[in-house]
């Protein structure tokens, strides 16, 4: 699967969540961002996408992403896990 197919199916994933299409978007940039972050170790291994964490539930990537957003590793790039609003909270764990 490529990079355009892997985020069309996680934006067909979403459009059963309340997400809007905007934070739908976001939302599946900021997941893939974080996928990559952790495979390539660029993040401490307690913020990284464990195995257990492959499929985090709404609160853990809330918590998660705030986490990044303070991370200093990422630098100027933190902010890009800044913005995920509380929409999250309300989309089902079988969606994530």
């Amino acid at each position: 699967m490529d990079n355009k197919q892997l985020l069309q199916e996680m934006l067909r994933a979403f459009r059963a969540s309340p997400l809007t299409k905007a934070q739908a978007f976001e939302l599946a940039l900021q997941m893939l961002a974080w996928a990559k972050l952790s495979l390539t170790g660029n993040i401490p291994p307690e913020l990284s996408l464990s195995d257990e964490l492959k499929s985090p539930n709404p609160a853990h990537l809330l918590d998660s992403f705030h986490k990044l957003s303070k991370c200093s590793e990422l630098g100027e790039n933190k902010a890009a896990f800044e913005s995920i609003g509380s929409a999250i909270s309300t989309v089902s764990p079988t969606i994530i």
